[in-house]
């Protein structure tokens, strides 16, 4: 039951223990007592453990966002570099304007994957804000996600340069989640039609090299990106661009 989950939180105390009572919390979020816990559990000892609870959060449901962002603000400032970058995903989920400061503090961050998080989420409430610290941040050195949600704002006359970068880079699920949708963001950029069908078939190039076992799941999420840089190409009135993809 809840209630002995939560005692064996509360006494067991090893990782594991602790991990599985939250998994079982999170399958009744709306459900008081489990969303109370889950709350508490933002305060677990272990940062992996306050980084696995926030994902489990649904914070579209009302009920559960009213009951725990105020924590999740709190833990915004915490020691882990993670905790922080998954607590703004967390808040981002809500589209709040109200949470703008926050963002455009993490985009200063130390921690890349801070300031990558805290532009992914200014981006989904202001765009043209996220543009302008964008092309800031493009003069800066960049590693890890922010390097590649970069892309997504980067001239378009430095294709070659970034299409080498993908290219030579090993299959993986960060290119497969962060770094196709983004260089296909890329080419929105990419007046060059040469240039954009050659970034077309590289895309494609890959997708085609993903293991047969897994392409069920690994074409779709591709194809999509692909399909929103034809429909963006064609609301841009580049037909011959949009039909090429």
């Amino acid at each position: 039951t809840l209630d002995e989950f939560i005692y064996q939180y509360n006494k067991a105390g090893n990782y594991v223990d602790r991990s599985e009572a939250i998994d079982f919390a999170s399958t009744m979020q709306t459900d008081a007592k489990a969303l109370y816990f889950l709350e508490a559990a933002l305060y677990d000892k272990s940062p992996g453990l306050k980084s696995y609870t926030l994902n489990t959060l649904n914070i579209e449901n009302d009920t559960v966002r009213i009951a725990v962002e105020k924590t999740i603000k709190n833990i915004n400032n915490d020691s882990n570099a993670y905790v922080r970058a998954d607590a703004i995903t967390a808040l981002s989920k809500n589209k709040n304007i109200e949470y703008k400061p926050i963002y455009m503090k993490a985009l200063t961050d130390s921690s890349y994957t801070v300031a990558n998080n805290g532009l992914l989420a200014l981006s989904k409430i202001d765009s043209a804000t996220a543009e302008t610290k964008a092309k800031e941040l493009l003069t800066q050195p960049a590693r890890g996600a922010l390097k590649y949600t970069l892309y997504a704002y980067t001239d378009g006359g430095k294709f070659d340069s970034l299409a080498n970068d993908f290219t030579n880079m090993p299959i993986s699920n960060t290119k497969l989640f962060n770094i196709v949708p983004a260089f296909a963001n890329f080419l929105l950029r990419v007046k060059n039609s040469e240039s954009f069908e050659k970034g077309v078939d590289i895309i494609v190039k890959f997708r085609d090299s993903n293991p047969q076992e897994f392409r069920f799941f690994t074409d779709p999420l591709i194809n999509n990106a692909l399909k929103e840089t034809a429909d963006k190409k064609m609301a841009n009135g580049l037909k011959e661009q949009s039909d090429y993809v």
